[in-house]
């Protein structure tokens, strides 16, 4: 697995992560896989949840990866923190 390359054309970016990554209270255009993929010049693929454990966002991006091709796509992965 590599970086996302800015000098790549990519078709889609998949995002996956916790509420952060939906743009949290601001919705799609406060999500930060909304503005990288502005920068990537791609279609954003957002699959994210209000509420997220690391071992859930793992299996998202497995689950991801096995089911789409991939060929032409790149993605953006936040993990979630821990919050007291």
């Amino acid at each position: 697995m590599g970086i996302i390359r800015l000098d790549k054309k990519y078709e889609k970016l998949y995002v996956v992560g916790c509420s952060f990554t939906t743009g949290h209270h601001q919705g799609k255009l406060g999500s930060w896989g909304t503005y990288l993929a502005e920068r990537l010049n791609c279609e954003c693929q957002i699959s994210a949840a209000e509420s997220s454990s690391n071992y859930a966002i793992i299996s998202q991006v497995v689950n991801l990866c096995e089911t789409n091709d991939m060929s032409n796509s790149c993605v953006g992965v936040q993990f979630s923190e821990r919050s007291i």
